[in-house]
């Protein structure tokens, strides 16, 4: 399962309404019903903002493949949270580097 449909999940779960979430997120309910339609996904920080409203890890918003495989990558991004702002801009432009020679 993947971040959408997970936050679809646990939103209707607590009985949370799009609007509730949003407000809670500090976003426009589109937004919300972007990230659940799974049409983008929230940046790494938002994805864990996500997370936390909700309850559980940004690795459990991943879904149990994600975790399984990507476990190490998640821990990692969730430390760069951590990080001062120039340097999680810095990690940002190098991530999109790397997914821009991927493409």
């Amino acid at each position: 399962m993947g971040f959408g449909k997970e936050l679809l999940r646990l939103r209707k779960e607590q009985k949370l309404s799009q609007d509730a979430i949003a407000q809670q997120l500090g976003v426009n309910k589109k937004n919300v019903s972007r990230w659940e339609n799974e049409e983008v996904l929230p940046n790494v920080e938002m994805g864990a903002k996500v997370a936390t409203a909700l309850g559980v890890s940004l690795d459990a918003m991943l879904g149990a493949g994600a975790q399984a495989k990507d476990a190490e990558l998640a821990a990692l991004m969730v430390r760069a949270l951590e990080l001062p702002e120039g340097d999680r801009v810095v990690i940002k432009r190098v991530i999109v580097g790397l997914l821009a020679v991927q493409s």
